[in-house]
C-alpha cells in the first residue's frame, strides 16, 4: 500500500484505495467505508477516474445507509451502480448487488431488488448481468437473524494522511 503512495502512480493509488474499500467493507467497518470512500471521490475526481469515481459512490451509499440513512444511501448506491453500468466496468457487480441487498432489506425492498426493481430503475441496469449476481440474497435476507456484526455505531475519527491506505 505504502509503495503505491511512494512511487506516487495515480492508478497503483486508486487500486489501493478499492482494495482498502473491499476489506473494509468485508469487516462491516461503515463508518471507515464512508470515510474511505470519500477520501477516494476525491482522488479519483481530481484525476479523472471515472470507474473508481463510481465506485466511491456505491461504497459511500451502502456505508450512508448502514449508519442510519437507507434511503439517502440507497439513492447515491444506485447512482454509483448506473454509472458503472454506463462505464461497462462489471467484475465487482456481484460484490455490489449484494451491498444493495442489504441495504434494500433494511428499507423493507428486499422483493423489488430480487425483481431488479429498485427506485432508480436497475431493471435496465441488470440487462446484460448474469442472474448469478443475486446468490448473495438469501444471506442477507436471513442477517436480521445474525449477531449485530457492523460497526456503524462508532464515531468517525479524523484521518491524518491516506489513513488506512497506508
Amino acid at each position: 500500500k505504502a509503495h503505491a503512495w511512494d512511487l506516487g502512480h495515480a492508478g497503483s493509488i486508486a487500486h489501493v484505495m478499492d482494495m482498502t474499500l473491499l476489506l473494509y467493507r468485508y469487516f462491516c467497518d461503515a463508518v471507515v467505508v464512508h470515510e474511505q470512500a470519500e477520501m477516494m471521490q476525491r482522488f479519483c475526481d481530481e484525476k479523472g477516474f471515472p470507474d473508481q469515481l463510481a465506485k466511491s459512490a456505491i461504497f459511500r451509499g451502502w456505508a450512508t445507509a448502514v449508519m442510519g440513512s437507507p434511503g439517502e444511501g440507497l439513492k447515491e448506491l444506485e447512482q454509483g451502480l448506473a454509472q458503472q453500468r454506463r462505464i461497462g466496468t462489471q467484475e465487482d457487480f456481484p460484490i455490489y448487488f449484494e451491498m444493495l441487498a442489504e441495504v434494500c432489506q433494511a428499507e423493507g425492498r428486499i422483493e423489488q431488488v430480487a425483481q431488479g426493481t429498485t427506485s432508480g430503475g436497475l431493471g435496465g441496469l441488470l440487462e446484460g448481468i448474469e442472474a448469478g449476481v443475486f446468490a448473495a440474497l438469501p444471506l442477507v435476507v436471513v442477517a436480521d437473524r445474525l449477531p449485530e456484526r457492523r460497526i456503524a455505531q462508532r464515531e468517525p475519527r479524523a484521518v491524518d494522511g491516506p489513513g488506512p491506505f497506508v
